[in-house]
């Protein structure tokens, strides 16, 4: 799986001598048949055709097949030519088809990928039986089937009523905190970001009870559903909530911005005051709208990004895409990049943001 250790290791390839080829290509065929797919591969590898050898180019060229076979809905390729480098990463996820010849690799599609959709798990249980899903990129990372013993209808002339009851709650205890155990097994080991629970109102009331508070702290929302419901259909309820919850989160992150700026505060929006900030190292969190877009300058000489060509130290200072070099910044300096979708609320911060370390 495809995380943010593999963008922080990518972020170290770096070079002021030749450049490397960030390729995009978009393989949703809901909106793409496989002959505009190839004819949009041509299109972007006929821009770069300079950059790359006569035996990269057939690399690309036969892993996209392939790819559309796995059913992937995005890949990308990372080449370079004096090197010889060269990553490929399949994804379930569309994503916009580009090109980018640049000192570094183009990260800022993939962190975006990344920022909006975390792990997430799906726990839809009853009185017998769980499901439990982990959800990262759209793909399942681990599903369980989980069945424990629990009692039929009781038959007349049997025990009491009462005692029948109380043996009855005694089972459905026992089996959801097996079922609890198992989840919290999975946590230890995945480290969801998300827990949304669905069954019965009783279910998933008691579920909340008896949950560790490493788990209550994750619940994203819950959902009524029956336990024999396609894995698709409990999965498209989950994903609403997913959703809703990435948004909410976005909104108080922008709150949180909104409230830190101005004098002697810990925030700053715009550009210009982002860049000063992460040139001096100052970043805690980036917050960047998911559309933004803004040319700069890197001068080589001194690693610094410019919004004007002119380095005050006089050394030589290339055309790149800001944003993903700001991306790329804040990475090295391990802070947090979060895209949002909130337009007229980024929009009058300049479309970037940032909480600062002091």
């Amino acid at each position: 799986m495809f995380t943010i250790e593999n963008i922080k290791k990518l972020n170290e390839i770096k070079s002021n001598k030749y450049n490397y080829v960030s390729l995009y290509l978009n393989l949703d065929q809901k909106n793409n048949s496989t002959e505009k797919i190839n004819i949009k591969l041509k299109n972007l590898l006929t821009k770069v055709e300079d950059e790359l050898t006569a035996g990269q180019i057939d690399k690309i060229k036969k892993q996209v097949p392939k790819s559309i076979i796995n059913r992937a809905r995005g890949v990308v390729f990372f080449v370079g030519k004096a090197d010889d480098k060269w990553f490929f990463y399949e994804f379930k996820k569309p994503m916009a088809s580009a090109v980018f010849v640049e000192h570094n690799l183009h990260l800022a599609p993939l962190q975006k990928l990344i920022d909006e959709h975390e792990r997430y798990a799906v726990m839809v249980a009853d009185k017998e039986k769980t499901k439990i899903f982990v959800v990262y990129m759209g793909e399942i990372e681990e599903m369980r089937n989980i069945s424990e013993y629990f009692p039929g209808r009781h038959a007349q002339g049997g025990w009491s009523q009462k005692r029948y009851q109380g043996h009855v709650d005694e089972h459905s205890t026992h089996n959801l905190k097996n079922f609890i155990a198992a989840l919290y097994s999975i946590w230890k080991e995945k480290r969801f970001d998300r827990l949304i629970l669905g069954g019965t109102d009783e279910i998933i009331a008691q579920l909340k009870e008896n949950l560790p508070i490493e788990l209550k702290n994750v619940i994203a929302g819950d959902f009524k559903i029956e336990l024999f419901k396609s894995t698709q259909k409990i999965l498209d309820k989950a994903l609403v909530i997913a959703e809703q919850a990435e948004r909410e989160k976005e909104k108080e992150l922008i709150m949180k911005l909104e409230n830190n700026l101005g004098d002697g505060n810990k925030a700053v929006s715009g550009v210009r005051d982002v860049l000063d900030n992460l040139n001096n190292k100052k970043v805690l969190q980036l917050i960047v709208h998911a559309k933004m877009e803004h040319k700069g300058y890197y001068c080589m000489a001194c690693d610094l990004l410019l919004l004007e060509k002119n380095c005050s130290c006089g050394g030589e200072a290339m055309e790149v895409d800001l944003m993903d070099e700001m991306v790329q910044k804040a990475l090295d300096q391990n802070a947090e990049v979060q895209f949002v979708e909130w337009e007229d609320k980024m929009d009058k911060l300049g479309n970037i943001g940032a909480i600062l370390r002091y």
